[in-house]
């Protein structure tokens, strides 16, 4: 086995200089406060259905909803439509939307975005976004008048 590759006759990179496989491993997640995805789900939820002007299903409510945030019309909702969503919903966004001191961390906005986005790809697609904020086992059931 090579015990280093030559470049050029200048640079030569020696395998002791090659960190171990799974060194640049991605830092851990911030710890996020205990209880404070669930209220943000709890308000992001409210906002939703108290926007909502017509006697429409939860799902038809969701899938509009839905729509709004997915600025591109890609069919995905990417970070940047998420906090956008956010700070519509009144969830501000610290560095990013509106101008101002305070809001959530962006640490946490990701932490929240995760939440939806079960398959990690990095976008939340309409089934994430319906099955979180309707299936959700802490979800408080709405009733309209």
């Amino acid at each position: 086995m090579l015990s280093s590759f030559a470049h050029d006759a200048e640079h030569v990179v020696e395998m002791d200089d090659v960190p171990p496989r799974g060194a640049y491993a991605l830092p851990p997640p911030p710890a996020v406060p205990r209880g404070a995805l669930e209220r943000m789900e709890a308000q992001l939820r409210e906002a939703i259905f108290t926007r909502s002007t017509s006697i429409a299903s939860e799902q038809r409510v969701l899938r509009a909803a839905f729509r709004a945030i997915d600025l591109d019309g890609s069919g995905n909702i990417d970070f940047g439509e998420f906090q956008a969503a956010l700070e519509r919903f009144g969830l501000h966004v610290a560095a990013s939307g509106l101008k101002g001191v305070g809001g959530i961390s962006q640490d946490i906005a990701k932490a929240f975005f995760d939440r939806f986005d079960t398959d990690g790809s990095g976008f939340i697609s309409l089934q994430e976004f319906s099955t979180r904020l309707l299936d959700a086992p802490d979800r408080p059931q709405f009733r309209r008048l």
